[in-house]
């Protein structure tokens, strides 16, 4: 892992996890000052690249598995997405319908309790749907007390750079920056104009719907991020049966723009997370194409089963 002060936003949100083999994964660290000499070496079972909310969910499950896991992230904070672009929403929790129920479970259950019992959570209801708001900072809090909490092993600031195979198995993984906008004096002036347009849309409001905004103030501001607008051409494109321990979850995963758009929410992000470490888990040293896929259905019965008849599922 190469060690940066960031400039600007990487293209986060990856969950990559790789599972250690015989010779455990291993990580380099160093210092950023150019004549430094000096390393820092990692060893874990399970590296969890991407600390956005699939990747929470990976790495606390794993650590609960039993196994060593490092986590790193491009950004200075834990959560991605969830708690660092003012979302402040869940979706992907409750089915929409007449019958409403939740079938996304695991961390769920932990954040709904307990940011629930806080004042943190806030539940909206309308004609078939139910969404849930939550407070950014809380969430931002949660994580980072549960990861510390689990014993794992954090490494902010990185990004993959570079992989090293030995057969068809991954040892190891050097982290660099990843930029975007590319240009980084764009990606600075972005920063700052999408400030002045937040401005802008709030002055509008306050104008021109006073009742409901008059008294309204930017608590927060984002930065400029990549969702889904862009993907590199790289000279090779890797497949999932080239390796045996790396399984991706969340929004890097292989779908189209239909698809995609329904699974990157946080609710199924959490229960790609929770998956990707019992397959990971189930592998072992040997090749997650060639798991038990009923254990692993049975270890996630509440997220595949989930029905309108639980006792839990509504608030």
């Amino acid at each position: 892992f190469s060690r940066y002060f960031p400039v600007s936003r990487q293209l986060h949100g990856l969950c990559l996890v790789t599972a250690g083999s015989a010779a455990i994964p291993t990580a380099t660290v160093i210092r950023t000052r150019p004549d430094a000499r000096a390393e820092w070496r990692s060893e874990a079972d399970i590296c969890v690249a991407g600390a956005g909310i699939s990747g929470i969910s990976a790495a606390l499950e794993a650590a609960r598995l039993g196994r060593r896991v490092v986590l790193v992230d491009g950004l200075p904070t834990l959560g991605g997405q969830a708690v660092n672009s003012i979302i402040g929403t869940f979706c992907g929790l409750f089915a929409h319908g007449s019958e409403r129920y939740r079938f996304t479970y695991g961390i769920a259950d932990e954040i709904l309790d307990e940011l629930g019992a806080s004042g943190d959570l806030f539940f909206r209801r309308g004609p078939g749907w139910t969404t849930v708001l939550y407070d950014e900072v809380a969430l931002s809090r949660w994580v980072e007390e549960r990861i510390r909490t689990a014993g794992i092993e954090v490494i902010l600031g990185a990004v993959i750079r570079s992989v090293v195979r030995e057969g068809r198995r991954i040892v190891a993984l050097n982290m660099t920056h990843v930029e975007t906008p590319l240009e980084p004096l764009a990606a600075s002036r972005v920063g700052l104009e999408g400030k002045v347009q937040a401005d802008n849309a709030v002055r509008f409001l306050k104008g021109e719907f006073p009742d409901a905004f008059g008294n309204s103030r930017v608590r927060a501001y984002g930065q400029p991020g990549v969702r889904q607008t862009r993907w590199i051409a790289g000279a090779y494109h890797l497949t999932a049966r080239d390796v045996d321990n790396l399984v991706a979850a969340g929004r890097c995963i292989d779908a189209d723009v239909a698809a995609l758009s329904s699974v990157r929410v946080m609710g199924p992000c959490m229960a790609m997370g929770a998956a990707a470490a019992h397959a990971l888990d189930l592998a072992g040293e040997g090749s997650v194409h060639r798991i038990d896929l009923a254990a692993l259905r049975d270890r996630l019965r509440d997220n595949l089963e989930a029905t309108r008849t639980r006792p839990e599922a509504l608030p």
